[in-house]
């Protein structure tokens, strides 16, 4: 067993790496489709770079590599024997994962108990917590644009307009656009959430938060977490009942977003 999971661990780590030949990388993305095991491991090294990354990916690495290489010299890891270097590797990445853990923790900590006597500014918070997920709304602009006509009278390509009106910061522009539409096409959950987010960002709060709630109540709405963000940052910014907000920013713990799960944490430590 142990075997089998150094074998996954060192393909996950020559696929990150990009070590991989083309023929490896496109086997390797075939079975990564197939095997939910897989998926799982490279999620979780998917995290710990980018915990490196908020860390400070210099100083982490070099901190880490000065305690294996002394560990190696005493032949702590491998006794009479030279180890793999693709062992090597792995043991170094399970090393990254402890050490980022503790500087999170530690920062966390750190953080918490300077805010600990600091009173919660919500507009604050929200101006810091708040952005657009600009390539999300470009993947979006790409897969409705499909007759190339702007604007047309297809609704998916007027669809795309109204998003790329949105990216420019013409509000108003796109709100028409998306509420021109037909019944069918402007009431689906897609157009709802680029609506609400067009009334946000033009701060009219009253008319976003609803439509966030219903699209954040509906778990198999595939934007259904970030409609629950943007709805918790509005209630942060309107100052809303504590427990609420400390209810729904809990549930980004489990995030597979990593920006996500530390920012929320940040956000609960001012309602500690």
């Amino acid at each position: 067993m142990m075997e089998e999971l150094n074998i996954l661990e060192e393909q996950i780590i020559r696929y990150l790496e990009h070590e991989m030949s083309i023929e490896e990388r496109q086997a390797f993305e075939m079975q990564l489709n197939q095997d939910k095991q897989l998926q799982g491991v490279l999620e979780e090294y998917k995290v710990i770079l980018k915990g490196i990354e908020l860390a400070g990916d210099n100083q982490l690495r070099s901190s880490i590599q000065k305690v294996n290489d002394e560990l190696e010299a005493e032949n702590f890891f491998s006794p009479g024997k030279k180890e793999p270097e693709s062992h090597a590797k792995i043991r170094n990445f399970r090393w990254m994962k402890y050490a980022v853990a503790a500087l999170i923790l530690i920062g966390m900590m750190t953080f918490i108990i300077k805010l600990s006597n600091k009173p919660v500014n919500g507009a604050e918070i929200f101006a810091t917590y708040y952005k657009v997920d600009s390539n999300q709304v470009r993947m979006e602009i790409k897969a409705n644009r499909t007759s190339g006509l702007i604007p047309s009278f297809i609704e998916t390509d007027s669809f795309a307009t109204a998003l790329e009106l949105y990216l420019e910061g013409k509000y108003n522009e796109s709100i028409y656009l998306l509420e021109s539409r037909t019944d069918s096409f402007r009431n689906s959950e897609i157009a709802q959430y680029y609506l609400a987010l067009n009334y946000l960002a033009l701060k009219n709060y009253k008319v976003s938060e609803p439509i966030l709630g219903k699209l954040c109540g509906d778990s198999l709405f595939i934007l259904h977490e970030d409609a629950c963000w943007y709805r918790v940052l509005i209630w942060i910014h309107q100052d809303q009942d504590t427990e609420n907000i400390k209810f729904l920013l809990n549930q980004f713990s489990s995030s597979t977003n990593p920006d996500r799960v530390v920012s929320s944490k940040r956000i609960l430590a001012y309602y500690q």
